[in-house]
């Protein structure tokens, strides 16, 4: 370290680089270029949110070829703007929490459904992930921690909240640029995280819930599956419809993403007592 700051001091002088390519204790300019950039790759960052071991959190490394020194981004800014999106939406107050470790199992379908999501995120031919079934039951809990363990381990991933997002979407269908820019990074991602797909929505005359899906979220939800179908990109998709719902909704997305989660469908089947949010209070 001492030599390497003696040959940065040396460097800076005027006249340094002046001569015929050798001048530092007989290290050419290339051998001195070379070791100034393996002090500086050396050096902490300051970035947070996520650990990288390559560039030590500096997002970025000194690089030196052809006799230029330059700078290239670390493979970890996709990361960090992956977990600075999921923090912006509507997973922001539940990351911290919603771990594997976090999950409770009190019984044994909880401890059978967590098992089928982690052997998913082990799994190194994942292609796509269905938690279906019972409101309440730890569906967004364990699709949230996969998507987390999965920036653990460097690999960015965007959140989709279907209602929220799928109505932005919806907003601007008619606008192809706007609808592009907003439907494209969903489509192209490593990850896609959609929590409730064709969330049933309340009836605003008498507050109760309904089936129906409209044509926009039909559209919307071919668009991105389709996509993701044929360029084999791995997919999360949490859901209060059951497998054969889907097909109901529309055959063509409900096969797309039977065929692509045959291996890791996790489908909790209906019963309020497994809704925690009722359970809890005793109800």
């Amino acid at each position: 370290m001492e030599q390497a700051g003696k040959i940065m001091e040396a460097i800076r002088k005027p006249n340094f680089l002046a001569g015929n390519g050798t001048d530092f204790q007989g290290k050419s300019i290339d051998e001195i270029e070379q070791e100034i950039v393996e002090v500086s790759n050396r050096q902490p960052g300051h970035l947070t949110g996520y650990d990288c071991p390559k560039c030590m959190n500096r997002g970025y490394f000194w690089m030196y070829q052809d006799g230029q020194r330059f700078i290239r981004d670390c493979e970890c800014a996709p990361v960090r703007e992956s977990i600075k999106e999921l923090r912006r939406s509507g997973l922001r107050e539940v990351m911290d929490k919603y771990t594997f470790e976090a999950f409770q199992c009190r019984e044994q379908w909880q401890a059978a459904v967590k098992s089928d999501v982690l052997q998913f995120v082990n799994d190194e031919n994942r292609q796509w992930l269905l938690l279906a079934g019972q409101p309440g039951a730890g569906k967004t809990h364990l699709g949230t921690a996969a998507a987390v363990r999965f920036l653990k381990a460097g690999i960015p991933v965007r959140y989709m909240l279907w209602i929220e997002d799928g109505t932005r979407l919806k907003a601007v269908i008619n606008d192809a640029a706007a609808y592009a820019r907003l439907i494209n990074p969903l489509k192209t991602c490593k990850v896609l995280y959609i929590d409730d797909l064709f969330k049933r929505k309340n009836d605003q005359r008498d507050n109760r819930q309904t089936d129906m899906v409209d044509r926009g979220d039909i559209r919307l939800a071919f668009d991105i599956i389709n996509y993701r179908y044929i360029n084999h990109l791995t997919t999360i998709i949490s859901t209060e419809r059951m497998p054969e719902d889907l097909f109901l909704i529309d055959e063509g997305t409900g096969s797309r993403i039977h065929e692509r989660t045959k291996a890791h469908q996790v489908v909790i089947r209906y019963d309020r007592s497994k809704n925690w949010r009722i359970s809890r209070h005793g109800t």
